[in-house]
């Protein structure tokens, strides 16, 4: 994140697209645990497909687009793939909502 919240602004930003949400290619976005949480769905997914996500500022721009795992042939239950795809869409503009347990 930025150094030490709140302090500092003035970083250097590295990032690995794919794993990276939107806020972290701007310095004047927010961030928060949604960030985090786009990470670790974003490296969950690359466990489960074996593939990369495209990388967000794609997504956000409908130049790319996320393929669910089950539409990849991949067998997974409906409920924890519906996590994944909540996880990789935190501040992609999409609802924000967690899916329900089942």
């Amino acid at each position: 994140r930025h150094q030490i919240a709140g302090e500092s602004k003035n970083g250097t930003v590295i990032l690995t697209p794919g794993y990276a949400p939107v806020e972290q290619y701007y310095s004047s976005e927010v961030q928060g645990a949604w960030t985090d949480i786009y990470a670790l769905s974003a490296s969950g997914y690359y466990m489960l497909t074996g593939r990369e996500p495209p990388e967000s500022t794609a997504r956000a721009l409908g130049a790319e687009e996320l393929l669910k795992p089950s539409e990849m042939g991949i067998e997974v239950d409906k409920v924890e793939e519906g996590w994944l795809l909540w996880g990789l869409n935190q501040g992609m503009g999409t609802s924000t909502e967690c899916p329900r347990m089942a």
